[in-house]
């Protein structure tokens, strides 16, 4: 299904990009983050450029119930949504340059580089230094 949207938008020169926003549950523990990495090869299996929100969410250094709407709520809360609007956007900016240059395309991952419970200390400001084509290092 993903490959055919990724195709029906190619047509019409839209890039498809496939952002993973984590649960709160992934945030605390990385135990929980099995389903990002599901999803994350499953996109990238069938072409999409994928972002992996863990990292920009995990170097913030702000609380839970700041990125999510906890305890009532397990949505991303308002400081949660701008912070991830932050990384995507030069993203998105990124892979519209691209796509114009020469056609859209690209199978590109951001992926956290902290395996950690804890945040690391921010390193990458960029988002396309977080994004990698898939089978290089």
């Amino acid at each position: 299904m993903l490959a055919a949207l990724r195709e029906d938008l190619a047509a019409q020169g839209v890039p498809l990009l496939f952002a993973i926003y984590p649960d709160h549950h992934a945030v605390r523990n990385r135990a929980h983050r099995e389903q990002i990495q599901w999803a994350a090869e499953m996109a990238v299996g069938v072409g999409l450029t994928t972002i992996e929100l863990i990292q920009p969410l995990l170097e913030s250094r702000l609380q839970l119930a700041d990125l999510y709407l906890l305890p009532l709520d397990g949505h991303p809360s308002p400081a949660g949504y701008e912070l991830a609007a932050g990384f995507l956007a030069p993203a998105v900016a990124d892979a519209a340059r691209a796509s114009a240059r020469c056609g859209v395309g690209g199978q590109r991952r951001a992926s956290p580089k902290n395996d950690g419970d804890l945040p690391s200390p921010a390193t990458a400001r960029d988002p396309s230094e977080q994004l990698k084509v898939p089978g290089q290092t």
